[in-house]
């Protein structure tokens, strides 16, 4: 419970780096009242973004990334679950760890690049560009660019 008060009451510029234990992220509400067949694709996607920008890997993996953008262009009619990929996303850029947030990044580019114009919404909401211009913030001076450079090494 201290790491939660610790992170609520932490500064907007410090909360990128803050990251809770994944006990304390709960899935959203709507989550619990899916069908089971939405909440098996949610978590298909969910290991499919976790694998695409694991902590274990030094470089992109391409055929995961490929993967997560195939799967999110074939939800057509799941607002919910597109909902909860940028979510999931969006939380791997807020990630401590540089590897996970360049791969996120890279995620991130992919699917602008590649996923339809709800995909796009979805990126442009407010949430989600709060979080790139923390990332900014925190990486946009020399010893963050240098951070950058030495884990694409």
């Amino acid at each position: 419970m201290t790491e939660l008060r610790r992170f609520l009451s932490a500064p907007k510029s410090q909360k990128l780096t803050l990251t809770l234990p994944m006990d304390y992220i709960q899935k959203k509400s709507y989550y619990a009242m899916c069908p089971p067949e939405t909440k098996a694709v949610m978590d298909a996607l969910e290991k499919l973004i976790d694998d695409a920008t694991s902590d274990y890997t030094t470089a992109e993996s391409w055929p995961t990334i490929i993967a997560v953008v195939d799967k999110l262009n074939a939800l057509t009619d799941k607002e919910v679950v597109r909902h909860e990929a940028i979510r999931m996303v969006r939380m791997r850029l807020a990630h401590f760890s540089p590897t996970v947030v360049l791969s996120a990044l890279h995620l991130t580019e992919a699917i602008v690049k590649n996923c339809g114009k709800a995909i796009r919404a979805r990126i442009a909401h407010p949430k989600f560009m709060n979080t790139m211009d923390l990332l900014y913030k925190e990486h946009r001076g020399k010893v963050g660019h240098t951070h950058l450079l030495i884990v694409e090494r």
